[in-house]
């Protein structure tokens, strides 16, 4: 209504968001972000600081303890607000006269790590300290009409620019600082590459360790003046030769750590661009060594937000099908561990293993895939005994990539230029014509297209920014070309392999008379590995025995190493596991670290969950079919997962907390009794 003067901008509540002050004659405003275009006014704990008659305000958590205190000046002088016992209620700063449209900054002038307040006097401006509150000197300036902090030499910390009615003065370091090591934030790194926070570092919050003191701050501007700083910090060693190290939280919810920053020039410190969920990912034992597979359960994603306002529905279920010679026995027993190397949690349900013997000539897959629209993924076996590779397929500018459709080793066909905007799409929709040398639905069985890939997945924030853009996501589009050369859309947005190297199923519906050639569209970033033709039939002959854990432990194995091909393709090395990344676990309660005590509840799906998150796994062991596989034969092996994993996506719904838990109410307790271990969340 009346306008207003400045807006500060801090996260007040602590949930990694910034919420706005709005500083105006006759009152303030407080408005908390609930993120995602949603805000509320901030309820009776902020009466006190709305009510105030306040000139200026700036915030900083000069305690380095994760809660923000704000500094104002106006009439009552200045004073410290904070948060006690449920109210933010103001302390006078000793030796600050009311000045008149008194500005106000929170920075280190003295080099010793704390922030200091920089404040209007009576006869230019001051410095206080903040622990404990102390003027530290007084400043004259005559004729001054306004100053503000700069670092016109970062590694000696801010200079005082003072604005007079005639002419500028600086007042540098004197000889009593402590040197500075200045550090600028960008989360800009390759160009070619998707970039997750913007590029000047705006948002990013940032604390400091040297010895056993803290600096916490951020990019925000650190005063009351206008606009937005772009300078970079400059963090005091307090006589210190450098910086142990600096935790580093950028404006995405990326969390990442630097060791050992010593004084001397500005260091420039890029975001590491990191998958920092996925799903679940599988090892199993292959008889010399825990082999990584892949991911699953991303189909039973908990709060992925799909745009503003809505959320995808999980599918608590899935079925992997492993492939050939990677389970092995050992001691009479196969091993499986599970295991969350990103930020997120894992709700496993139940995990059996599903085993098949296929008489001679036959294979099979299973109608698996992430369903967008109909026909939905059944988890049926499927078998077949005849099988086509294609005689030719062309890309979207119509180049040859026959040869990289044949085989599954990791070197897919190019989606093309990705969108730098948005994680996982392209900038033009990735065009595939696959062609056979014979109609496909000739011959005995139904057809079925084999698509061997893996996708490349948004997070729920690129989700709500593609939706405020206007962008789309669009799944795979399936269409067959008819014998007029006209091609007819048969499986609009069907699905795609839901994250990292698998094969998926695509049962074909009716086809146009004579079809030879498919058609696949989409944005997504979608890499088609291997793509064949196979027709399904029932095998009368196919043996099937399933394998129920035997027993079950929530371990804490640490993070494998993880390393990411030009294409975006996925490895982890169990063998050289570090026990920390730069990674925090969802604030709740997991299941108990003792041995087997995860047994009975993955032994059914019953929704008692095994529950474990980031640097954490789950290992089980399955009594393994003893009876030899006849000559000629084929054993397969399938994974059949209950379950659900939620990322700490800042987007996404509720992903700062474990619970609620997703199944809801167990009936059986065991939630209670076994998932009892309290994670913090840093």
């Amino acid at each position: 209504g009346a306008g207003s003067h400045q807006v500060l901008v801090a996260d007040l509540d602590r949930d990694r968001d910034v919420d706005l002050v709005v500083i105006a004659a006759g009152g303030s405003h407080v408005y908390f972000n609930d993120r995602l275009w949603n805000w509320r006014v901030a309820g009776p704990a902020f009466d006190g600081f709305v009510a105030a008659d306040i000139d200026a305000a700036v915030a900083g958590d000069i305690q380095a303890m994760g809660r923000q205190w704000i500094a104002t000046t106006g009439p009552n002088g200045m004073q410290w607000w904070r948060e006690e016992e449920g109210a933010w209620s103001p302390t006078s700063v000793d030796g600050h006269a009311t000045v008149a449209e008194s500005g106000v900054a929170l920075i280190d002038v003295t080099g010793n790590g704390g922030l200091d307040l920089i404040a209007d006097t009576e006869s230019g401006w001051g410095v206080w300290s903040t622990n404990p509150d102390a003027l530290l000197v007084d400043v004259p300036v005559a004729e001054q009409r306004t100053w503000a902090p700069v670092l016109l030499q970062p590694e000696q910390g801010p200079s005082i620019v003072s604005v007079l009615h005639q002419g500028v003065r600086v007042d540098g370091a004197g000889p009593g600082r402590f040197d500075f090591v200045p550090v600028q934030f960008s989360g800009q790194t390759d160009a070619g590459q998707s970039m997750r926070s913007n590029a000047s570092g705006v948002g990013t919050s940032v604390a400091a360790r040297v010895g056993s003191r803290w600096t916490a701050t951020g990019t925000l501007r650190a005063d009351a003046g206008p606009g937005q700083s772009l300078q970079p910090i400059a963090f005091g060693l307090g006589g210190d030769a450098s910086i142990d190290f600096i935790a580093i939280d950028w404006s995405d919810g990326v969390f990442q750590t630097e060791l050992d920053l010593s004084a001397g020039a500005t260091t420039t410190i890029v975001e590491t661009q990191r998958q920092l969920s996925s799903c679940p990912v599988i090892f199993t034992w292959n008889g010399s060594k825990m082999q990584f597979i892949s991911d699953c359960l991303g189909v039973g994603g908990v709060g992925f937000r799909t745009g503003k306002d809505t959320i995808a529905q999980p599918r608590p279920w899935e079925r992997f099908l492993l492939p050939p010679d990677t389970l092995i026995a050992r001691d009479g027993f196969w091993e499986v561990v599970l295991a969350e190397p990103m930020e997120e949690t894992c709700y496993l349900d139940a995990m059996s293993i599903e085993t098949w013997d296929l008489p001679p000539g036959w294979s099979m897959t299973i109608d698996e895939r992430m369903g967008i629209s109909d026909p939905e993924p059944t988890g049926r076996a499927l078998f077949y005994r005849r099988s086509a590779a294609p005689t030719r397929v062309l890309d979207s500018a119509g180049n040859d990539v026959t040869d990289e459709a044949l085989a599954a080793e990791g070197s897919p066909i190019d989606p093309g230029p990705l969108d730098v905007r948005f994680i996982g799409r392209v900038l033009e929709p990735h065009d595939v014509i696959i062609e056979f040398d014979q109609p496909i639905s000739v011959g005995d069985g139904e057809p079925a297209l084999l698509l061997d890939g893996w996708v490349e997945y948004p997070y729920s924030q690129t989700m709500f920014a593609a939706w405020q853009a206007d962008v789309t996501y669009d799944a795979p589009t399936l269409l067959a070309e008819d014998e007029e050369g006209v091609w007819v859309e048969v499986l609009p947005k069907v699905g795609y392999p839901a994250g990292m190297p698998r094969q998926m199923a695509l049962p074909l519906p009716a086809l146009p008379q004579g079809c030879r050639r498919l058609r696949l569209i989409t944005d997504l970033q979608v890499y088609w590995d291997r793509i064949q033709l196979a027709w399904i039939e029932p095998c009368e002959g196919a043996r099937r025995q399933v394998s129920h854990p035997r027993k079950a432990t929530v371990f804490a194995p640490g993070f494998p190493h993880r390393t990411t091909d030009s294409w975006f393709r996925p490895d982890y090395d169990w063998s050289r596991s570090v026990p920390f990344w730069d990674t925090r676990a969802q604030r709740g309660f997991y299941t108990t670290l003792e041995p087997e005590m995860a047994t009975p509840l993955i032994a059914e799906a019953d929704r008692s969950v095994a529950i474990f998150g980031t640097g954490e796994a789950i290992q089980v062991w399955y009594p393994a079919v003893q009876e030899p596989i006849q000559d000629g034969w084929t054993r397969r092996h399938v994974l059949d997962l209950a379950g659900w994993c939620k990322d700490m996506d800042i987007a996404n719904l509720q992903g700062e907390t474990v619970g609620p838990l997703p199944g809801g109410d167990d009936g059986t307790g065991l939630n209670e009794t076994l998932n009892t271990r309290y994670r913090s969340g840093w």
